[in-house]
This record gives structure tokens, sequence and C-alpha cells, in this order.
């Protein structure tokens, strides 16, 4: 299953544990069937991490979204642009566990947090240029996290 597999069957909050289950089993097959470091693995790992979300586990989320990045950083390098929603989200996330933690963003966070986006939108430009939207969406998230 994907996140989006999951949307489109709608699964409710009550069966989150089990489709957590079905991810661990997928997650195990892919580690037998392409090793540990592996493209299907990472995603997995990221699809995990979407549902540690949705089920109020934002620790959980951050702990195999890094463990995610660190194995796309791995295949693919640290400048590939597979990595930029990933960034993106860890930039996120990082956001809401620092200002659930102290009630505010710390400017320790804010410099955390604008690095990871930086990184994400050199990424971005690179490849996708300076007027894709996404670079311009990257942009806006920076100065959302500044202002705030």
């Amino acid at each position: 299953y994907n996140m989006a597999t999951l949307q489109a069957m709608s699964v409710s909050p009550s069966s989150y544990t089990d489709v957590m289950a079905v991810f661990q089993t997928a997650l195990e097959a892919r580690v037998i069937a392409h090793g540990k470091v592996s493209l299907e693995v990472a995603n997995t790992l990221n699809n995990m991490a979407s549902l540690h979300l949705r089920m109020d586990n934002a620790p959980g989320a951050m702990e195999v979204l890094e463990e995610s990045i660190a194995l796309k950083e791995l295949i693919l390098g640290p400048d590939h642009p597979g990595l930029v929603t990933s960034l993106i989200n860890q930039a996120k996330l990082n956001t809401f566990l620092h200002s659930a933690k102290w009630g505010s963003k710390e400017d320790k966070t804010i410099t955390l947090v604008s690095g990871q986006l930086q990184r994400a939108r050199l990424i971005a430009s690179k490849v996708l240029g300076e007027g894709h939207s996404l670079t311009g969406s990257i942009d806006e998230l920076v100065g959302s996290i500044k202002s705030e």
C-alpha cells in the first residue's frame, strides 16, 4: 500500500493499527527481496511515516522519515530531486514537533527548518529551475516559517 491507496480506500482511524501491521510486513518482505538499502524500503518507510502522522505519532513519523531520507541519500546521492519532497516533509514535521514541544518556534528550530528547506530549494532549482512552481512553494514555506 501507499498513502494514495490508503486515502482512496478511506481507511478509518480505527484501522490504522492494522494498516501499520501491513506496512511492517511489506517492509520486512522488501528488505528480504531487495536488501535493507533499497528505494523500495525507503518508500515503504516514507509511507509508514505518513501513517504515523495520521495516527498522531509525530515522533514515530520523524524516526522513519529520517531513515527513509538517509536511505535515499545513500542510494540516489545527496542532491537528487527524489529527496525534495521528503526534505520538505521533514522540515514541516520538525516545525510541528518543536512547536508542540516548546509552544512556539525557537531560533534553533527556525534555523534547522530553514536549512532543510533551503537544501530542498537548492536541489529543486538545480533540477527544475528557478521559475518552477515547486521552487516558489519552498520559498513561500521559508517565508511563512520565519514570519510565524
